[in-house]
């Protein structure tokens, strides 16, 4: 059983490494420098990451077109809900860009909703009513988030954890 959660953490890794990647670019967008346990690793990241990357030229176009449409749009809201929640909004704005590329009214057919891509039950735990309301949805998924990272006591450091914070994310604490 161990070895099926740790093959499919790894998968959800693999799969996923433009959460991270996406998470040190925004980095770099800050305008005050952050020095964080958290942003230590952004480099070592960022290396590994970008090499791995399988990105073509057309989702990498596809990204900067929407960071400045839907993401400028939001940014304040990805800012604010962060800090309510004590999260770097980097990380919260890459978490919405993985499940819905910042689009409000995302829904899929395993019936999660809205730019954080919340479940019903989840959605219900941190207080949100309309999952397709982007303010809700972003400060519904802070929380989350913020809960998973207390909760979360796997990894030997604090970008080990960041990264099982965002597989309990996408595939439910009981999976990891």
């Amino acid at each position: 059983m161990f070895k099926i959660k740790k093959i499919k953490t790894a998968k959800f890794l693999t799969k996923n490494s433009l959460i991270l990647s996406l998470f040190c670019t925004l980095l770099g967008c800050s305008e005050e420098p952050i020095n964080t346990p958290v942003t230590s690793y952004c480099s070592v990241i960022n290396e590994k990451l970008l090499a791995f990357s399988r990105l073509s030229n057309f989702e990498k176009q596809k990204f900067i077109k929407l960071s400045n449409t839907r993401f400028k749009k939001y940014k304040n809201d990805f800012i604010e809900a962060a800090e309510t929640f004590e999260l770097e909004w980097e990380l919260l704005a890459a978490v919405a860009f993985q499940e819905s590329q910042w689009n409000p009214k995302a829904r899929s057919a395993t019936q999660v909703k809205g730019m954080m891509m919340l479940t019903l039950p989840t959605a219900a735990s941190v207080g949100v009513t309309n999952r397709l309301d982007p303010i809700q949805s972003i400060y519904g998924g802070a929380q989350y988030l913020s809960d998973l990272k207390k909760i979360v006591e796997y990894g030997t450091s604090s970008g080990d954890k960041i990264a099982f914070v965002l597989a309990a994310y996408n595939l439910g604490l009981t999976n990891i």
